[in-house]
């Protein structure tokens, strides 16, 4: 059996950094958030029911870290993958991606206009909350890199699985090579007649 290539070894380190790292991150920001909310007297679920996608999916990535060398991997992790856990874990994410995001832009717009697509008139219309207004954007920047990098190695699990099966079926040929001269035996001592 042919050994595995490198990236194919690194990949569970790979899953275990964007889970523990991602999930880290993303916490950052959230009690980060929750410092801010309670200094402005705004409390709500929202941090809370934007944790619970990147705890599933850390949970999940750290599976698939632990067991991606098992023999029996290629069979059950396409079938997780598959599975409607999988792809409700990926559509919360995406959907947390998408919140993460739309929050950034928002952001990006009320502290620094010059980066607003929008007309500068609408500022006038509808201004920028005091709550928006106070966050910076470096918090959000990094929850929507923590997030689409959590996102990705969500969405990488079924294309390496590919490979790794790929993989197996490789086989590398061996080829006898030939030497035109015959190998020298020692002379044994007995001599038959």
């Amino acid at each position: 059996m042919a050994s595995m290539p490198i990236y194919l070894r690194l990949y569970p380190i790979f899953l275990g950094c964007s889970a523990i790292g991602g999930f880290g991150l993303c916490q950052w920001f959230h009690a980060t958030e929750l410092e801010i909310r309670e200094h402005n007297h705004d409390m709500s679920l929202k941090s809370i029911v934007m944790a619970v996608p990147q705890l599933l999916t850390a949970t999940l990535l750290l599976y698939y870290a632990c067991t991606f060398s098992r023999q029996s991997s290629a069979f059950v992790h396409p079938m997780v993958a598959d599975s409607c856990l999988h792809q409700c874990v990926t559509s919360f994410m995406l959907a947390s991606l998408i919140f993460s995001a739309f929050h950034l832009s928002q952001s990006l717009c009320c502290t620094s206009p010059v980066f607003c697509p929008i007309d500068q008139t609408v500022d006038q219309i509808v201004p920028c909350p005091v709550t928006v207004s106070n966050y910076s954007v470096y918090p959000r920047l990094l929850h929507s890199c923590a997030t689409f990098i959590m996102l990705l190695a969500l969405a990488s699990i079924q294309p390496v699985h590919i490979i790794k099966s790929f993989q197996k079926q490789v086989h590398v040929a061996k080829f006898v090579t030939f030497s035109r001269r015959e190998p020298v035996h020692d002379a044994s001592a007995i001599v038959v007649y």
